[in-house]
């Protein structure tokens, strides 16, 4: 088999072999090999005074470890001293005579310190790898895996340590079965530094999977384990080891690895949203809580415990949507259906101490798709699970933050035949990766908890209240966001949507709430959808259609989902929606698809998600020349048609819906033909029905309740004009920033205008609605006109008084 050494590391090597014979093999010591420190004992106290001990402040990592060893035994601090040195082998980032200086500072603290052998001492100057900044920055975490470690290996017998020492596999198992706390480098690391003449010096996980990737023609087993790949490719491009391969040698990179991508933004809105004094609460507390109610389900089931599937059902509803809660009641009622199947499945990925996303697919292999239904769904699942062992070292999986992150990082996202597990595998190289690029530039993070929170922060909430305008603007232009330059909005929703201050809500009740909207309104809405499959809100300007539209469809399509929005005008066309010719860049003509087709395919992509098409401005356009055979295909989401430009069959996905919106000033409702009327349920925006009804006036009290008075003179103002479809919606004066001036501006050039055209011909009546006429007949005079909603929030009235 061709060798794995690295070129010109021969001296690295032979330390390695004293280091396993003297404290692998024998328990006694690196430095004093007549001693015995590699011991149980020795190990326990460690971890007593480091591991459980951290120290968390913002001195350096050698103070900090002098203070943790105060009161440590020489045996324990000679053994923290021999750990470094083992840490230290691998990096080239760290010179020699910085290595002595660490690895004798620790020494200098036993009250009779021993030398470093001098057949040890040429091994300072060398090293392996580059590992990365975190592996420098945060040499805690390699020493307190190497500490694990060194625990579980104290305490096998001797025949099981040689067992290990001999079959390369057995030891990787071994070493797998060890909580790693980010510590994945010095995991690789330890790996290479046993067997080199299997493992190679690679000590990224990332890189590992890039290699395995790129040159995957040489690959005998694509399931195979990714250092089985490894060892794969080498065989294929040096069988006999004449090359002295280097997968980090120039011409070996340049097969293999990634453009370094758009870390630098990436990291810079990462750390402000870091600064966040309530970021734990945010991000972490809750999911760590979740976690130990998973874990308590785990440890009932693995117990034979049968309340586990109550434990279960409990952990994943109380302040729990890490996955779309329609997706939890489908695979909590298989669980309740099914308990024996459902507790098979879950051993498999419960049965490790520390976790094993390997498992993965063994686990969905034994979930039907009765119990879960999508890829990104299943994953999602598996990796919420996955939280019950280890909540810190697998991160919840969510396939559209993760897309957005390797967008933003200008990394290619991974092919779509990807097995679930090896999509997750992908989510975690990604994570480690942003760990390190982090570090890098001083945003330092405890653990992938950490890093998978703010990849969601950075990708789904929107810019904080603190930033400035031009900050807010800038991230959202980066982003690739729509920029509002009025944008006021909070950041959305942390994934257990509680917060407060978060302006996306999770459950439909949040929804009403944020809306100021009554719930029984909402869900009807959402039937409606579920029903036909689209809707059209339709009312005056200023009602908020288009607004609520955003809403509910963001609500609905969740973050796996998509949601597009359109306006049609009367030069929109077929060719604009569906499919059409368009000039081609080389000149002639090239067929294009619409945003209708493009959603359409999206959708069929993504069968487990939701996809929200929202026509703005419907009745703009001419909708049998723009619809085409959409009449047809709206009404038969089962069946197929040829399009006419295409030549194709084409149907619309059941997982799309439509919202058009309606202005009924502009054109009347009653102009829209039957044909159209029979695939759309209509739902009103009128002012004095549910929900516009009250409105202003909700809105006010709770945001500006000193210019209430404002809803008064809008409530008089549409009983003056006496038209339900030209009635002054609410949506102009809610405002934040809204005062005196505001008001008044708002009512002579936005108010009055549209009132003047309303009143065409009737000039004489304009006096009626200025401003301080209606409002000086408030509310001592004002008219109770408004429509009390129905409880089911319908927008029959229930009652309605007379007007003055």
């Amino acid at each position: 088999m061709a060798e794995r050494h690295r070129p010109g590391a021969d001296e690295i090597y032979r330390v390695c072999g004293i280091w396993k014979e003297r404290c692998l093999r024998q328990r006694s010591s690196f430095f004093s090999p007549d001693a015995q420190i590699w011991t149980v004992d020795a190990f326990n106290e460690l971890d007593h005074c480091f591991v459980q001990q951290p120290d968390t402040s913002s001195a350096s990592f050698m103070n900090k470890l002098q203070i943790q060893l105060d009161s440590a035994s020489p045996a324990a601090v000679q053994l923290t001293a021999e750990l470094l040195f083992v840490h230290l082998l691998l990096t080239v980032s760290v010179g020699g005579a910085k290595k002595r200086e660490i690895v004798g500072t620790v020494l200098s603290w036993m009250p009779e310190p021993v030398p470093v052998p001098a057949e040890l001492d040429p091994a300072f100057d060398l090293g392996l790898v580059k590992p990365g900044t975190f592996y420098s920055t945060r040499r805690d975490v390699g020493l307190t895996f190497l500490i694990r470690f060194g625990q579980h290996w104290s305490a096998l017998d001797t025949a099981t340590a040689d067992g290990l020492l001999g079959d390369p596999s057995a030891f990787k198992e071994f070493v797998w079965s060890l909580p790693v706390a980010s510590a994945f480098t010095q995991r690789n690391a330890l790996l290479h530094l046993v067997h080199p003449g299997t493992f190679e010096a690679v000590v990224s996980d990332e890189h590992k999977r890039l290699i395995a990737d790129r040159l995957a023609e040489h690959v005998t087993d694509p399931t195979a384990d990714v250092d089985q790949q490894l060892r794969d490719i080498r065989q294929a491009l040096d069988p006999d080891g004449s090359m002295h391969l280097d997968f980090y040698n120039d011409d070996m990179k340049a097969r293999w690895q990634e453009p370094p991508g758009s870390w630098k933004e990436f990291v810079r809105w990462a750390t402000a949203f870091r600064r966040l004094p309530d970021f734990d609460a945010a991000e972490r507390t809750y999911k760590l809580a979740i976690a130990e109610r998973l874990g308590q389900a785990r440890s009932a089931l693995l117990a034979g415990d049968p309340n586990w599937v109550e434990l279960l059902r409990v952990g994943m509803t109380k302040d729990y949507n890490l996955t779309s809660w329609q997706a939890d009641d489908v695979f909590l009622s298989w669980v309740r259906d099914h308990p024996d199947d459902a507790s098979a499945a879950l051993e498999v990925l419960w049965a490790s101490d520390v976790g094993d996303p390997t498992r993965i697919d063994a686990f969905l292999d034994l979930l039907p798709t009765t119990a879960a239904a999508g890829r990104g769904t299943r994953l999602a699942l598996a990796s919420v699970l996955l939280l019950a062992v280890e909540p810190t070292q697998f991160p919840i999986f969510r396939p559209s933050p993760f897309d957005k992150a390797w967008e933003l990082t200008e990394l290619p996202k991974p092919k779509a035949k990807l097995t679930e597990q090896k999509l997750y595998l992908k989510a975690l190289d990604f994570v480690d990766r942003f760990v390190d690029e982090a570090a890098q530039r001083g945003l330092e993070m405890r653990d992938r908890l950490d890093a998978q929170s703010l990849i969601w922060m950075v990708t789904k909430w929107s810019p904080l209240e603190s930033w400035s305008d031009a900050e807010r603007t800038e991230f959202r232009t980066w982003r690739g966001d729509p920029v509002d330059p009025a944008d006021t909005t909070r950041p959305e929703e942390a994934e257990n949507g509680t917060p407060p201050t978060r302006s996306r809500p999770v459950t439909l009740a949040n929804l009403a709430e944020s809306l100021l909207y009554p719930l029984a309104f909402l869900e009807r809405t959402v039937k409606l959808l579920e029903h036909k499959r689209q809707a059209v809100f339709y009312g005056p300007p200023g009602t908020g259609k288009t607004y609520v539209a955003r809403k509910l469809a963001e609500h609905l399509a969740g973050d796996d989902g998509e949601v597009v929005l359109v306006q049609f005008h009367p030069s929109y066309a077929y060719e604009d929606f569906v499919e059409g010719f368009r000039p081609a860049e080389g000149g002639g003509f090239e067929l294009r698809e619409g945003p209708l087709k493009l959603l359409a395919r999206r959708a069929r992509e993504s069968p487990d998600a939701t996809f929200v098409l929202i026509i703005d401005e419907l009745n703009r356009g001419n909708l049998a020349k723009v619809f085409g055979e959409l009449y047809f295909l709206l009404e038969y989401r089962s069946q197929d048609l040829v399009l006419q430009y295409s030549d194709e069959p084409f149907k619309l996905p059941r997982n799309l819906l439509v919202i058009g919106t309606m202005n009924t000033a502009d054109r009347s409702i009653a102009l829209v033909d039957g044909a159209l009327r029979r695939r759309f349920y209509f739902v009103p925006f009128i002012p004095d029905t549910a929900p516009v009804a009250g409105l202003l006036r909700r809105w006010l009290d709770t945001n500006r309740p000193e210019f209430s008075w404002v809803a008064d003179v809008v409530d008089r103002a549409n009983s003056q004009l006496g038209d339900r479809d030209a009635a002054i919606g609410p949506s102009h004066f809610m405002r934040s920033d809204l005062d005196d001036e505001w008001v008044d501006l708002i009512w002579s050039h936005s108010i009055l205008p549209y009132i003047e055209e309303q009143l065409f011909g009737e000039e004489d009546r304009l006096a009626e609605f200025r401003l301080d006429q209606l409002r000086n007949h408030t509310p001592a005079q004002a008219p109770a006109i408004i429509r009390e909603a129905t409880v089911d929030g319908s927008g029959s009235p229930a009652a309605e008084a007379d007007g003055v």
